[in-house]
């Protein structure tokens, strides 16, 4: 026997295939690995406290009015609520039960990738993409969250996975689909259900079409809107005859899509090159900065049109390998660009968040990563088929690395929850503001109304309490306000004042102060208190300003002082907004430090409601009363305030 036999040489393709049989025969392992792996990081990184967004917060509090007949939920898509409106009506409001629903929905996803995707892809690929996923932080942070992204998450590869069955049954039988009518109607169902979601679903229905219209399966085309309307028609029947709500539901957040400010029609309306320059910015934010962040290649927030192409240029290439060498991939592949097409035209760049593209990322990953293996499989190059494992590779050690890092910075907060600290984690301006929610929902009578700006938040800490949300206030452009005065027939006698109430001269007019229309706020911070008196009241309102000294403007002369060019600029009508409160029965405001930036303590908070004071408080001194205070005045502090109506003088 010959010691320096040679041994048996391996062929290329053997070589090539050593990788995927390896993942192939260690399959049910790894996915097991991917699934205690999930749920360990998952378990560790639990939030018992809800988010600071409110959007989380906001399902809850529209599940709760949908299940009391109060409101259809249709902002954010109307399913989910509706989803948790089951088990808030068996368990009643169990903020842990309803995170736990979110636990198991990201846990089960994963099973559900591996199980729709298993023949479609190589070994490699699913079982390394499997793995990313399961350590990345980004989505499991939505694993003990209430938003809507693990819901989502579920029901888009539930969708694929009903599509593949569908998919695998016709290659083995006849050309008639109604043999399989079963599979198109739970195939029907996933759309539908995916739509109701989230509005970015309607992808879905689209990609079908287009997928099948290449594929020249017409009848699959009908098929599919026909299984689609067999549960979208019923349920839109529904909504009309028991909530009055016709459309399909995404027309709250279409209208907006429109406007430059979604929180300010009066800003304008976009126009064709505005959104092209939207499009253009939102690519940029999601696919050179939050894709990269996502996959842990970068930390830093700065954007790049070069890499925003490159990315353009990446999807395109894989569309091409997918549709020549996979076909089985183009319909995930058009929904997901079809999704971010629409994703970068309707949304603000000011939202920028990661969650808008974060439920495409594994599907992408997937896609992008099959894509380039089967483009370098025609080179029969061993080495050349580690490479998207390897590329795989470079996306799971940071990605874990960041989530172990994540996992010691919440051990404490998490103890701390646990331990009975709830509020242990947030901000001061939060920790103040629930405080005071808390106290108004134990000491302030339920039939009387409290307003503040994050109602969601104040639903969850307030034992279930409706808040009343005031999100935004309502402000008018100058030359339309004035305008409108100088039409007015009963008050024609109109006096402008730069206003400075520090000033002691005011003091001479504060008996005319009810009397005040309009308030105009330049960008600068000056302010111009309008009066408008009848003939009665102009000639007492004449001798005290000729005592006062002041100096004052007509209309007139004030709207050729403002400037035109400043959208920032604008003016209030303080009874309107009284008149709003009054409407809706507000009787306590909670007026917050809510910062503008979660990040830094500073000056700047959002003071939506506190501007609804200032200009109140200005006409009507003294209409606001102190109740209650959380936090020192040094330390972000919330207030509340009792609004006394009889200080209103009626005419």
């Amino acid at each position: 026997m010959k010691k320096n036999a040679s041994k048996p040489k391996v062929s290329k393709e053997e070589k090539q295939n050593q990788i995927e049989s390896f993942f192939e025969k260690h399959k049910i392992k790894i996915l097991v690995v991917s699934l205690v792996t999930a749920t360990l990081f998952s378990i560790l990184l639990f939030d018992i406290k809800t988010s600071t967004g409110e959007d989380d917060a906001w399902y809850l509090l529209a599940a709760r009015k949908f299940l009391d007949g109060v409101s259809f939920p249709s902002w954010h898509g109307s399913l989910y609520p509706i989803f948790i409106s089951f088990f808030l009506k068996i368990f009643g409001f169990k903020l842990m039960l309803f995170k736990l629903l979110s636990f198991v929905m990201i846990i089960a996803h994963l099973y559900v990738f591996y199980f729709a995707f298993r023949t479609k892809v190589p070994w490699a690929n699913l079982m390394m993409t499997l793995l990313f996923t399961s350590v990345c932080i980004e989505i499991l942070y939505f694993s003990s969250q209430t938003y809507s992204e693990a819901f989502y998450l579920l029901l888009q590869i539930g969708t694929f996975a009903a599509f593949y069955k569908i998919y695998d049954t016709e290659k083995n039988t006849s050309d008639k689909i109604f043999i399989n009518w079963k599979q198109w109607l739970f195939f029907g169902l996933m759309m539908f259900l995916l739509t109701q979601t989230r509005n970015v679903g309607w992808a879905i229905i689209i990609a079908a079409s287009i997928y099948y219209l290449s594929e020249k399966k017409f009848r699959q085309i009908l098929a599919s809107w026909g299984s689609f309307l067999v549960f979208y028609l019923p349920y839109s029947l529904y909504k009309f005859i028991f909530w009055s709500s016709g459309g399909i539901g995404v027309e709250g957040q279409f209208e907006k899509m429109f406007w430059i400010n979604p929180y300010n029609k009066s800003a304008g309306f976009e126009t064709f090159h505005g959104f092209i320059i939207r499009f253009i910015e939102n690519s940029k934010l999601y696919l050179s900065k939050h894709f990269f962040i996502i996959l842990g290649w970068k930390s830093s927030s700065e954007t790049s049109l070069f890499v925003t192409i490159l990315v353009y240029f990446t999807f395109l290439f894989a569309l091409v390998i997918i549709y020549k060498k996979r076909r089985e991939l183009l319909f995930p592949t058009l929904y997901i660009i079809i999704a971010l097409l629409v994703t970068f035209i309707s949304q603000q760049t000011m939202w920028d968040q990661n969650r808008l593209i974060l439920i495409f990322i594994p599907i992408i990953v997937l896609l992008l990563l099959t894509a380039l293996s089967d483009f370098l499989a025609k080179y029969k190059l061993p080495l050349l088929g580690i490479i998207p494992v390897f590329l795989l590779f470079l996306m799971i050690m940071p990605s874990l690395s960041k989530t172990i890092k994540a996992t010691k910075l919440n051990s404490e907060v998490l103890k701390a929850n646990i331990a009975g600290d709830k509020l242990y984690g947030f901000t001061p301006d939060w920790r103040h503001y629930i405080e005071m929610v808390e106290w108004s929902s134990q000491n302030i009578p339920k039939k009387e109304i409290v307003a503040c700006r994050k109602p969601g938040i104040a639903f969850v800490y307030g034992n279930g309490r409706n808040f009343f949300g005031i999100y935004s206030i309502k402000i008018y452009q100058i030359d339309e306000v004035l305008d409108n005065l100088k039409k007015a027939e009963s008050h024609k006698y109109h006096y402008a004042f730069e206003y400075n109430r520090k000033d002691a001269k005011f003091a001479q007019l504060y008996p005319f102060f009810n009397d005040i229309s309009a308030i105009v706020n330049q960008q600068s911070g000056k302010q111009y208190l309008v009066f408008s008196l009848n003939k009665a009241q102009d000639e007492m309102f004449k001798p005290m300003l000729t005592n006062s000294g002041l100096p004052d403007y007509s209309i007139e002369k004030l709207n050729q002082m403002l400037s035109k060019d400043n959208k920032n600029d604008y003016a209030v009508y303080p009874d309107s907004l009284l008149n709003y409160f009054e409407k809706n029965k507000v009787d306590y405001l909670i007026l917050a430090s809510l910062r503008a930036n979660p990040k830094l303590k500073t000056t700047n908070y959002i003071n939506t409601i506190h501007r609804f004071v200032h200009f109140i408080g200005i006409k009507y001194p003294g209409i606001f009363i102190p109740v209650y205070q959380t936090g020192s005045d040094e330390d972000e502090p919330t207030s509340l305030i009792k609004i006394d109506y009889s200080k209103i003088r009626k005419e």
